[in-house]
């Protein structure tokens, strides 16, 4: 029996010891099998971190780029703003100008109902420029071409007056007058002029003013030394009265303004 035992241990192979070349061989072909594995890990690991960091340099300048044309976007945006806010107050402003333009057109046809529609928004454009230019209320303008010339660029008095506002002749060479006194631009530049030189010889008198523009300031003066009034020595001053409250009436509507 204990033959037999000894037989079968005999037989049964002994176990690996860790000194010995089958072991040996077994770790060297492990270390060939993940040398070439572990070396592609490093390549591809030093691969990723140059990537990586190329990516952050490339990502940091277009980042830098892109904030710069955003400056400069930003910019022209601001300019086109500023030019476009520029064009929008223009627009405004010829929108307000066409408005105030026509509404003196229909005052003019108010007054005279048969005049010719493109003559009577001509002298609403003119009339609404010189107003501006010379901060006089255009109603006064109108009420005063219709009370001298009723709108006749080609009127004459007996006196020589001439044109919408019935400048005298003597008035041509003394302000230097370029131009016909039938020309509608000419008569109202100039009839506006005279006018605002006699309101200041009168320290800003209207009624005064407007008593020496019909009947001279000589006149005027030798009525007041009389003690009368010049408003009543005829109906001029009273017609632009009445023609200008008209005009306001228009402009104003019916709100707390009586019937003229």
């Amino acid at each position: 029996m204990k033959e037999s035992t000894a037989r079968k241990l005999a037989s049964v192979e002994p176990p690996i010891n860790f000194g010995s070349p089958v072991l040996e061989d077994s770790i060297l072909e492990d270390k060939l099998y993940w040398k070439p594995i572990l070396m592609t890990t490093g390549i591809c690991t030093v691969i990723v971190a140059l990537w990586l960091g190329g990516a952050f340099f490339i990502t940091k300048a277009v980042a830098s780029s892109l904030d710069r044309q955003s400056q400069s976007v930003g910019s022209e945006i601001k300019t086109l703003g500023t030019a476009l806010g520029s064009s929008l107050t223009s627009i405004e402003t010829a929108i307000n100008e066409k408005h105030d333009v026509d509404a003196l057109y229909f005052k003019i046809l108010a007054l005279r109902p048969n005049l010719d529609y493109t003559f009577a928004h001509r002298l609403a454009t003119l009339v609404y420029r010189e107003s501006r230019a010379q901060a006089m209320d255009p109603n006064f303008i109108i009420a005063l071409i219709r009370t001298e010339s009723n709108f006749n660029p080609n009127a004459r008095s007996v006196t020589g007056a001439h044109g919408l506002t019935q400048i005298m002749g003597f008035w041509k060479q003394a302000l230097d007058i370029k131009g016909e006194l039938s020309d509608p631009e000419v008569s109202i530049h100039y009839g506006v002029q005279i006018f605002k030189t006699y309101e200041k010889m009168f320290n800003g008198n209207t009624f005064l003013a407007l008593a020496a523009y019909n009947q001279g300031p000589e006149t005027v003066n030798a009525t007041l030394r009389r003690g009368e009034d010049p408003r009543e020595t005829n109906d001029y001053t009273a017609n632009i009265q009445k023609f200008y409250t008209k005009l306001k009436w228009l402009d104003r509507g019916r709100e707390g303004i009586a019937d003229p």
